[in-house]
Protein backbone atom coordinates (compact mmCIF):
# COMPACT_ATOMS: atom_id res chain seq x y z
CA UNK A 1 0.00 0.00 0.00
CA UNK A 2 2.82 2.38 0.90
CA UNK A 3 4.47 1.81 -2.52
CA UNK A 4 1.20 2.63 -4.32
CA UNK A 5 0.88 5.92 -2.44
CA UNK A 6 4.48 6.86 -3.26
CA UNK A 7 3.93 5.95 -6.94
CA UNK A 8 0.78 8.08 -7.13
CA UNK A 9 2.50 11.04 -5.47
CA UNK A 10 5.43 10.73 -7.89
CA UNK A 11 3.13 10.65 -10.93
CA UNK A 12 1.21 13.70 -9.70
CA UNK A 13 4.46 15.57 -9.06
CA UNK A 14 5.80 14.81 -12.55
CA UNK A 15 2.54 15.77 -14.27
CA UNK A 16 2.29 19.05 -12.36
CA UNK A 17 5.63 20.19 -13.81
CA UNK A 18 4.48 19.88 -17.45
CA UNK A 19 3.33 23.34 -18.59
CA UNK A 20 0.17 23.49 -20.67
CA UNK A 21 -0.69 26.41 -22.92
CA UNK A 22 -3.19 27.41 -25.55
CA UNK A 23 -2.01 29.25 -28.65
CA UNK A 24 -4.57 30.92 -30.86
CA UNK A 25 -7.42 28.61 -31.67
CA UNK A 26 -5.36 25.44 -31.30
CA UNK A 27 -6.34 22.92 -28.69
CA UNK A 28 -4.43 22.59 -25.44
CA UNK A 29 -1.09 20.93 -25.87
CA UNK A 30 1.80 20.01 -23.61
CA UNK A 31 5.02 21.88 -24.20
CA UNK A 32 8.42 20.59 -23.15
CA UNK A 33 10.65 23.60 -22.75
CA UNK A 34 14.45 23.83 -22.70
CA UNK A 35 16.13 24.40 -19.38
CA UNK A 36 16.72 28.13 -19.65
CA UNK A 37 18.37 30.16 -16.92
CA UNK A 38 16.70 33.54 -17.56
CA UNK A 39 13.99 32.94 -20.15
CA UNK A 40 10.77 31.69 -18.61
CA UNK A 41 8.46 31.69 -21.63
CA UNK A 42 9.07 31.77 -25.35
CA UNK A 43 5.87 31.20 -27.34
CA UNK A 44 5.46 31.45 -31.10
CA UNK A 45 2.34 31.32 -33.24
CA UNK A 46 2.21 31.31 -37.04
CA UNK A 47 -0.71 30.77 -39.40
CA UNK A 48 -1.82 31.70 -42.90
CA UNK A 49 -5.52 32.28 -43.53
CA UNK A 50 -7.46 31.17 -46.59
CA UNK A 51 -6.99 34.67 -48.09
CA UNK A 52 -3.21 34.72 -47.58
CA UNK A 53 -3.00 36.70 -44.36
CA UNK A 54 0.08 35.49 -42.48
CA UNK A 55 -0.25 36.12 -38.75
CA UNK A 56 2.70 35.95 -36.38
CA UNK A 57 2.65 36.28 -32.61
CA UNK A 58 5.64 35.96 -30.31
CA UNK A 59 5.87 36.26 -26.52
CA UNK A 60 9.14 36.37 -24.57
CA UNK A 61 9.25 36.51 -20.78
CA UNK A 62 12.35 36.42 -18.60
CA UNK A 63 13.46 37.18 -15.07
CA UNK A 64 16.53 38.92 -13.65
CA UNK A 65 17.14 40.75 -16.95
CA UNK A 66 16.93 44.39 -17.98
CA UNK A 67 16.16 44.12 -21.70
CA UNK A 68 14.41 41.68 -24.02
CA UNK A 69 14.47 41.64 -27.82
CA UNK A 70 12.40 39.72 -30.34
CA UNK A 71 13.44 39.41 -34.00
CA UNK A 72 10.91 37.82 -36.37
CA UNK A 73 11.41 36.85 -40.01
CA UNK A 74 8.67 35.70 -42.36
CA UNK A 75 10.35 33.53 -44.96
CA UNK A 76 9.28 32.29 -48.39
CA UNK A 77 10.60 29.13 -50.06
CA UNK A 78 11.58 30.02 -53.62
CA UNK A 79 14.16 28.71 -56.09
CA UNK A 80 15.34 26.00 -53.70
CA UNK A 81 15.92 28.15 -50.62
CA UNK A 82 14.34 30.21 -47.85
CA UNK A 83 14.35 33.98 -48.27
CA UNK A 84 13.18 36.54 -45.70
CA UNK A 85 10.37 38.62 -47.21
CA UNK A 86 9.34 40.57 -44.11
CA UNK A 87 11.01 41.27 -40.76
CA UNK A 88 9.78 42.72 -37.49
CA UNK A 89 11.44 43.38 -34.16
CA UNK A 90 10.50 44.60 -30.72
CA UNK A 91 12.51 45.59 -27.67
CA UNK A 92 11.37 45.93 -24.07
CA UNK A 93 13.08 47.21 -20.93
CA UNK A 94 10.74 45.00 -18.92
CA UNK A 95 10.46 41.28 -18.13
CA UNK A 96 7.87 40.85 -20.90
CA UNK A 97 8.18 41.46 -24.63
CA UNK A 98 5.55 40.58 -27.24
CA UNK A 99 4.60 41.30 -30.79
CA UNK A 100 1.82 40.46 -33.18
CA UNK A 101 1.95 41.28 -36.85
CA UNK A 102 0.23 40.36 -40.10
CA UNK A 103 1.34 40.36 -43.72
CA UNK A 104 -0.39 39.21 -46.89
CA UNK A 105 1.57 36.61 -48.86
CA UNK A 106 1.48 35.57 -52.51
CA UNK A 107 -0.07 32.22 -53.39
CA UNK A 108 1.95 29.35 -54.84
CA UNK A 109 4.74 29.27 -52.25
CA UNK A 110 5.62 27.82 -48.84
CA UNK A 111 6.16 30.11 -45.87
CA UNK A 112 7.60 29.79 -42.39
CA UNK A 113 8.30 31.86 -39.29
CA UNK A 114 11.83 32.14 -37.91
CA UNK A 115 12.20 34.04 -34.65
CA UNK A 116 14.85 34.80 -32.07
CA UNK A 117 14.26 35.93 -28.49
CA UNK A 118 17.22 37.44 -26.64
CA UNK A 119 17.60 38.38 -22.97
CA UNK A 120 20.14 40.96 -21.80
CA UNK A 121 21.47 41.79 -18.35
CA UNK A 122 23.55 44.94 -17.84
CA UNK A 123 23.80 45.31 -21.62
CA UNK A 124 25.24 41.82 -22.12
CA UNK A 125 23.41 39.01 -23.92
CA UNK A 126 22.81 36.30 -21.32
CA UNK A 127 20.44 33.98 -23.15
CA UNK A 128 18.92 33.42 -26.57
CA UNK A 129 16.17 31.18 -27.89
CA UNK A 130 15.27 30.47 -31.51
CA UNK A 131 12.23 29.02 -33.20
CA UNK A 132 11.47 27.86 -36.74
CA UNK A 133 7.87 26.95 -37.55
CA UNK A 134 6.71 24.24 -39.85
CA UNK A 135 6.24 25.35 -43.45
CA UNK A 136 2.77 26.41 -44.61
CA UNK A 137 1.81 26.27 -48.27
CA UNK A 138 -0.43 28.94 -49.66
Amino acid sequence: MFRKIIAIITIIAVISFIPITCLGDESLKSIIQPDWTYIETYLNYFDISSVGKATVEVILEAHDTDELKIQVNLQQYKNGGWTTIKSWSNTSKDIYCAMGEAWYVVSGYSYRLVSTGTAYKNGVKVEQATYTSEAYEY
